[in-house]
């Protein structure tokens, strides 16, 4: 590579014109034009590794850190804006990032959508025996079987 210390935050049409080379030669990209709720990762990760897909960070300040909120970005290379000087809201998300760290390290579904927190050929999804839209049914997989999520 001619710059190897260097990266890019790809965003092509709101993330719909992101193709494989763009999410390879980038750090992440960015799948839409803002949050959107608890499908955010859901349809991306169907053609690109869930690790390379990215929100809008300046939607995600630090200082407006939520537990509730901020644990469904496990889903995703999630990315920030601004920081905090506020000790709790600093250890929170130490915890996030060590909680998405732990989940790469063990290639485990990293949230209710089923989308790994790795680069896999296979992004897995839940079974729903309800009828329910899988990414509602709070069921993730692992590598030694189907999990319930608490």
């Amino acid at each position: 590579a001619k710059h190897p210390d260097c990266a890019f935050q790809a965003v092509n049409g709101g993330g719909n014109n992101a193709g494989y080379d763009m999410a390879r030669l980038s750090s992440s990209v960015s799948f839409s034009d803002g949050a959107v709720g608890i499908i955010r990762n859901y349809w991306a990760s169907l053609i690109l590794p869930p690790d390379k897909t990215s929100d809008i960070p300046d939607i995600w300040n630090p200082d407006q850190y939520d537990k509730a909120v901020w644990r469904g970005l496990l889903c995703i290379n999630f990315d920030m804006t601004g920081d905090t000087w506020d000790p709790a809201k600093v250890e929170g998300l130490r915890l996030l990032i060590d909680i998405y760290h732990y989940l790469h390290a063990q290639a485990w579904s990293a949230a209710a959508s089923g989308c790994i927190v790795r680069r896999s050929p296979a992004t897995t999804r839940p079974c729903t025996s309800s009828g329910s839209a899988p990414t509602a049914s709070g069921a993730s997989s692992s590598p030694s079987g189907p999990r319930r999520a608490p």
